[in-house]
């Protein structure tokens, strides 16, 4: 015989004198299959990561048992046809879990605030005045250039020997392109 450990979960809608009852009807199960119980343990109630059939809660309850490994397929068959009172079980060899440890810790949900949480453009800070001032100046620039129809530009593609037409001659070309092609 091997040593196994079951932990499974009932609803929180049976009360204790219920639980009880459903104690005993999972020991009926392991009786039947010739597994010998060694241990139960309360573990208590704790609140789930996400709903199971509607409950929220569930009473954790650990089984130390001995078996034969080929009535443990028996067992776990049995626990699954009993749904109403046992929401999930799990069953595994006693070697792969620690002795008498058990670190079960209540589930606390998470809300997060998605309203205030805006991406923020990194401010760069200046290190001295004459950097403050050649950024402003840079800016008054730029400004000035898209008011007064960027004289900077219209330098810059004189001395790239590109022509400058204003909106009207930008017209005329058009038309005159268009018409050629016609």
């Amino acid at each position: 015989m091997n040593d196994y450990e079951l932990m499974y979960i009932v609803p929180t809608s049976y009360t204790d004198e219920e639980l009880g009852t459903i104690e005993k009807n999972v020991a009926e199960i392991f009786t039947k299959f010739q597994a010998t119980i060694t241990k139960t343990v309360r573990l208590g109630k704790l609140r789930f990561a996400y709903p199971i059939k509607h409950e929220q809660y569930g009473h954790y309850i650990l089984v130390r048992f001995q078996a034969e490994p080929a009535s443990v397929a028996s067992i776990n068959e049995g626990l699954r046809m009993n749904q109403k009172e046992v929401l999930r079980h799990i069953i595994v060899t006693a070697e792969d879990v620690a002795e008498e440890v058990y670190n079960l810790v209540q589930f606390q949900e998470v809300h997060v605030d998605m309203t205030d949480r805006r991406r923020r453009p990194a401010q760069k800070t200046e290190k001295s005045s004459e950097d403050k001032e050649k950024r402003e100046k840079e800016l008054k620039e730029g400004v000035a250039a898209i008011e007064e129809g960027a004289p900077m530009e219209d330098k810059k593609s004189e001395q790239e020997g590109i022509e400058t037409l204003s909106a009207e001659d930008l017209q005329k070309k058009i038309d005159e392109a268009l018409e050629d092609k016609a």
